[in-house]
């Protein structure tokens, strides 16, 4: 299990590389609405690792459940 600190360092990292917009949309995030999303869902096998994560918005994610 992951701490909060290791848990924030991970999203200041995928800040870092993407920027604070959502990944499926293009959406420029607040810190607020930021999310992370797996790139290949953990129902298909896809790693909790960094480098599967994406920062999104609530409304990419709700669009990609439906």
């Amino acid at each position: 299990t992951m701490t909060s600190k290791q848990k924030e360092n991970r999203r200041n990292r995928l800040i870092e590389k993407y920027g604070k917009k959502c990944f499926w949309c293009g959406k420029d995030l607040d810190d607020d609405d930021i999310t992370l999303d797996h790139y290949i869902p953990k129902f298909e096998g896809g790693p909790n690792a960094t480098d599967n994560l994406r920062l999104a918005c609530d409304l990419a994610i709700i669009k990609d459940i439906d």
